[in-house]
């Protein structure tokens, strides 16, 4: 209760921040040539699963398929969400909310409606006023600030649009932001370009994925990039997730559990992002999947649902989830764990290259991970001596396909199987030199290398000393 209440008081005063700040003229547009169409609908439909859970029947609907708009979207998002927040806030159960986009000669407009409780004739004039609330919020029990409303019109208004609001008591109410087109009317500091930011830029269509994004997923690892695989059997979120991440990271997509499964095992992400509700398999049964298998138990697995429930929360975390957020979320907020659970993935990762592998027993991994490593050791143990001993064997004997058991190993150990094999093979020298079991070329012999001048090259590049330095008082 703590938490929650601290949480609720947090949010609130970065809202009065931001609120004030806005108010005081320190905030300046970083508008950007956005598709407003795809915007809204993949954040519209961001909210279908807490609709669904409620029975209210949520629709998005445009006059065009494109719209092209100079936008703010991190303000934008915060803006639209503000209004659909309020929609859910006093809609009851079974209702329904409609967003449309309209296009006007010189303008758009986004009309957000609702069949909630409605507001009172006299009270529309002030709803966009800071801290106030109107009798309806009273009535009905539904709490609330008077913050978020007054930030919204601040927002719009930083875009030059305009807000207006009508409602009928008992019968619901529409919001109509209004913005114009163009860039006529943006200052030189309020334009960032032609091209979307970080967080938005123009998509595909709903269906399209980036063109050969399997064929090319390693090559991206090696530029710094890492793989997310977004899976929701609505097309609309995956382009609104796809939109969040790309800048930072390469995305791939699956429409169902059962195809997200498939993905994940085959192409080894370095992330898995999956909605809880989906046909086939759902998401809970998806994590549960993905951990207990060799493959794919290292990826961190963040589940998304509506249902925010602690009983829902236990659940999605007991099949083995390192995360859990609840929709509608905060792009921001969901960039920061994404990029949160991939860091702590390479400090591991980090951690493990400047370990000795063999004692990797000691640090503390997920046990299925510890469990692959142990019997990848086992088996380059069993052929040490073995020359001959190649990738194919190694692969073959644990069971996994070549191109999953280097993924596997680079994603847990930085090294790939070709480097794990030689790095046992030269801690094992090490530990033999050390015990004096034998000269340097018999030492080489017996870890598998054929030429002892290309042993003593190996093993200075991995401890920085050659093997004749090497002996019981080091």
């Amino acid at each position: 209760m703590i938490k929650k209440s601290a949480d609720k008081l947090l949010q609130l005063i970065n809202q009065l921040l931001e609120l004030s700040t806005l108010q005081s003229g320190g905030v300046i547009l970083h508008a950007s040539n956005t598709d407003l169409v795809p915007f809204m609908r993949g954040l519209v439909m961001s909210y279908r699963s807490l609709a669904d859970t409620r029975r209210i029947r949520l629709t998005f609907r445009a006059d065009c398929r494109s719209l092209a708009l100079y936008l703010d979207p991190e303000k934008a998002e915060t803006l639209f969400n503000n209004l659909l927040i309020n929609a859910f806030k006093f809609t009851p159960d079974g209702g329904r909310i409609d967003v449309a986009i309209q296009r006007r000669e010189s303008s758009v407009e986004v009309v957000i409606r609702d069949s909630g409780v409605g507001i009172q004739e006299d009270e529309l004039p002030r709803i966009f006023d800071r801290f106030y609330q109107g009798r309806a919020m009273g009535d009905h029990n539904m709490g609330g600030t008077g913050i978020g409303l007054a930030l919204t019109k601040e927002l719009v208004e930083l875009h030059h649009g305009t807000v207006r609001a009508s409602s009928t008591t008992g019968i619901g109410t529409e919001f109509v932001v209004s913005l114009p087109l163009g860039r006529a009317h943006l200052g030189e500091t309020e334009c960032v370009g032609e091209q979307g930011p970080p967080l938005r830029t123009k998509s595909p269509s709903s269906g399209e994925r980036p063109a050969a994004a399997e064929s090319h997923t390693d090559d991206r690892r090696l530029r710094g990039k890492s793989v997310v695989l977004v899976i929701d059997d609505d097309p609309d979120v995956r382009r609104y997730l796809r939109d969040i991440l790309s800048a930072d990271m390469q995305v791939i997509e699956a429409g169902d559990g059962e195809e997200g499964i498939h993905r994940a095992q085959k192409m080894i992400p370095d992330l898995v992002i999956s909605d809880v509700m989906m046909p086939k398999r759902d998401g809970n049964e998806l994590c549960r999947t993905l951990k207990e298998d060799l493959r794919t138990s290292h990826i961190p697995i963040i589940l998304l649902t509506a249902r925010a429930g602690t009983e829902n929360k236990i659940e999605g975390l007991e099949t083995g989830a390192d995360d859990y957020v609840v929709k509608p979320f905060v792009a921001r907020e969901l960039l920061a764990r994404v990029r949160n659970l991939i860091a702590l993935r390479e400090a591991l990762r980090k951690r493990f290259s400047s370990e000795r592998l063999m004692k990797s027993a000691e640090l503390t991994v997920p046990s299925m991970d510890q469990m692959f490593l142990q019997r990848a050791m086992e088996v380059v143990d069993r052929h040490m001596s073995d020359d001959a001993f190649g990738i194919d064997d190694f692969s073959r004997e644990i069971g996994l396909s070549r191109t999953q058991l280097h993924r596997k190993l680079v994603a847990l150990t930085d090294c790939s199987a070709r480097d794990f094999v030689r790095r046992l093979r030269l801690e094992r020298a090490s530990d033999l030199l050390h015990r004096n079991a034998g000269n340097v070329s018999e030492v080489a012999y017996q870890v598998g290398f054929r030429d002892p001048s290309h042993f003593a090259k190996c093993f200075r590049r991995q401890f920085g000393v050659p093997p004749g330095a090497v002996h019981p008082s080091v």
